[in-house]
């Protein structure tokens, strides 16, 4: 069964651009990939442009996209989402929440934890 997320980029004008991933979505394979090699907004917006994703990995270039149209999301409420984790780049970090209202930092000592 897939776990579902949502990765999710804040724009200066405090909306946001976002993709689908399908495949391990929790904290120990999407969220250790994304704090450490999306690690910057230079690279999460590459990855987002991509579109949505059926598998995230450590490279673009090794990443399973479902097309290369670059099919993405935006939105002004990240509640209208409901995957299991969603994903969220903002001030230079990374964020997670599982409910889109309450997200804490991601951090290895969380990601730890799960």
């Amino acid at each position: 069964m897939a776990t579902r997320s949502t990765i999710w980029i804040e724009n200066e004008d405090k909306s946001f651009e976002g993709i689908y991933a399908h495949w391990d979505g929790y904290l120990s394979h999407n969220g250790r990939i994304l704090l450490n090699n999306y690690n910057s907004e230079e690279k999460a917006r590459e990855l987002i442009a991509k579109g949505n994703i059926s598998v995230l990995d450590e490279t673009i270039d090794t990443c399973r996209f479902y097309d290369e149209e670059g099919y993405k999301s935006s939105s002004d409420d990240l509640t209208d989402y409901h995957e299991e984790y969603l994903y969220l780049f903002k001030d230079g970090k990374w964020f997670v929440s599982e409910d889109a209202k309450n997200f804490v930092e991601l951090t290895e000592k969380l990601i730890g934890e799960e």
